[in-house]
């Protein structure tokens, strides 16, 4: 026999039972909105702290007489000529030659520079941040003739012998200016992406970014993509400032900007200052620059940057090299990134890592 009290009907009961249920979801939709913040804040705590890897410790003698071509993406996007610089940098204390080709971020250019290569009879190509499949015939001919190629860049291919930085390790790094847009925002992330597809480093980045957007969104976050346009490299310095400004303008309620990399998020901060809307939201980039790094430490419209050690990456290129050259395997380099914000920003230039690793790879190599 059912009781029922004065006010109550099996109707009511029913509606309390569904009112509970409710709740009860509330609740545990509150308890993960929670436990996400917490774990957003241990991720967060992690990237900002310094890093203690180093290069390898064991390795070949440097071969002597080489020639090394070089093949940056393009020299006006400012990691790619960092990665060049790097490289030179390196080759030159191994006693190497080098010749720089700038394909200005053409692929029929980069062909023609890998062609070159073959035609001056180099020992090796570096190339940076440069995808096998775009120039894979010449590639293909490069390994026939016997040149050793390592690279920065995805490589579906199978034609470079040693890669600089994994498809995993792109994916790590947008995942991590998800964590710091969210964080900085407030634990709200209401983002505006401007992706640069030609790179298949930027791209993984964008998917880590909007891995962690869904991540956030599946435990009651505050996230969301507002807004997503492509550029190309060639249109950075005059085309993608006005194309910032007019997502900027449509989607006055976005939190935090993204760039797929600091050269880009450069113009674009020009852009937003010469619109006066710089005081909206805030830029979160990769690379750590260091016109970048200036705006960070200056708490300007960037307030974060995914550090990559480009310039160790580079010495780690002409190790693998090195290495090939000997007969032997590439190595793990103790590549990882950092995210840098005005706090733990170093006082002046680009970002290289937080130890000395030029000194290491001397060590290694056995030069001054």
């Amino acid at each position: 026999m059912m009781f029922v009290g004065k006010g109550f009907s099996p109707w009511s009961m029913g509606a309390l039972s569904a009112a509970l249920v409710v709740l009860a979801t509330g609740l545990a939709g509150a308890q993960d909105a929670a436990a996400f913040k917490a774990k957003v804040d241990k991720e967060f705590d992690s990237s900002v702290a310094p890093l203690t890897v180093t290069p390898p410790t064991e390795g070949p003698a440097p071969t002597a007489g080489k020639h090394i071509v070089v093949i940056p993406c393009s020299m006006a996007a400012e990691g790619c000529a960092r990665q060049a610089r790097a490289v030179i940098e390196a080759a030159g204390l191994l006693g190497w030659k080098t010749t720089l080709i700038d394909p200005a971020g053409d692929n029929a250019k980069q062909a023609q520079a890998v062609q070159k290569a073959i035609s001056i009879r180099a020992d090796g190509i570096i190339l940076a941040s440069i995808d096998s499949a775009f120039i894979q015939g010449p590639l293909r001919e490069a390994r026939d003739a016997g040149i050793h190629i390592v690279a920065e860049g995805q490589d579906s291919e199978g034609l470079y012998e040693a890669i600089a930085l994994t498809e995993k390790f792109y994916n790590e790094q947008g995942y991590m200016t998800g964590v710091a847009a969210y964080r900085l925002g407030g634990y709200k992330a209401h983002m505006i992406l401007l992706e640069d597809n030609e790179f298949a480093g930027v791209r993984y980045r964008a998917d880590g970014v909007k891995a962690f957007i869904e991540d956030c969104k599946a435990a009651g976050g505050d996230c969301k993509i507002v807004a997503a346009q492509e550029f190309l490299v060639a249109q950075v310095q005059n085309e993608l400032p006005k194309q910032t400004v007019a997502l900027v303008r449509q989607h006055p309620d976005f939190t935090a900007l993204w760039a797929g990399y600091d050269f880009a998020m450069n113009f674009m901060v020009q852009g937003l200052q010469q619109a006066d809307l710089a005081d909206k939201g805030f830029g979160i980039s990769f690379d750590a620059n260091d016109a970048n790094n200036e705006i960070i430490r200056k708490d300007g419209f960037q307030k974060a940057t995914v550090g990559l050690p480009i310039e160790w990456a580079s010495f780690g290129m002409v190790d693998n090299m090195n290495r090939l050259l000997a007969g032997q395997q590439p190595a793990d380099q103790g590549l990882r990134v950092k995210l840098l914000t005005r706090d733990n920003m170093q006082p002046s230039g680009a970002w290289q890592g937080d130890i000395d690793f030029r000194a290491a790879y001397k060590k290694l190599w056995g030069v001054k």
